[in-house]
């Protein structure tokens, strides 16, 4: 789960999704879906494991995965686990869910937060490859490892146009 000063961000990300229409379904409940296949029901679970901020997403049919990242200041500088982000792309290559990652810096303003939505670490808007930590993480720097010129200017903004990506990339 975000950080106590980071928790509005999270809350209104949340409620800017569900405005756009998409469903957002923590791992846990998500899993509860597949209670047939235990074995997929225990894949998801665990990639909710450790207050990840992992949801499922469904939206006119389709089913796609967020990892949300917040900084509640400018600028974003961002953590990422290997382990979490080997987790989220078994679901991407094995059940062909797309998933992104989105990363939120807060605003100061009615519009909460400016992001960026990733949909493979190191391609673009990033700027450059990211490079494993010998703390067996990854760290994003705004500055350094983003194009800010693509910086998405509004929560609203970043929930329709994931909103728009799962329609066109999403399986159902």
């Amino acid at each position: 789960m975000s950080e106590k000063k980071d928790q509005p961000i999270h809350e209104q990300f949340i409620i800017a999704l569900e405005d756009q229409g998409l469903t957002v379904h923590t791992a846990n409940h998500f899993s509860s879906l597949f209670a047939g296949d235990k074995d997929l029901a225990a894949a998801i679970r665990a990639l909710g494991s450790k207050q990840r901020n992992i949801y499922f997403l469904a939206y006119k049919g389709k089913i796609g995965i967020i990892h949300l990242h917040i900084r509640s200041k400018d600028s974003g500088f961002w953590g990422l686990t290997k382990n979490t982000l080997d987790q989220v792309k078994v679901f991407k290559e094995a059940l062909k869910i797309p998933n992104w990652l989105i990363l939120l810096v807060g605003r100061q303003d009615q519009f909460i937060a400016d992001g960026y939505i990733i949909s493979d670490v190191g391609k673009h808007p990033m700027t450059r490859p990211i490079n494993l930590l010998a703390t067996g993480g990854y760290r994003i720097n705004e500055q350094q490892d983003l194009d800010c010129g693509k910086k998405i200017r509004s929560i609203g903004l970043i929930a329709k146009k994931l909103g728009n990506m799962m329609l066109a990339q999403a399986v159902n």
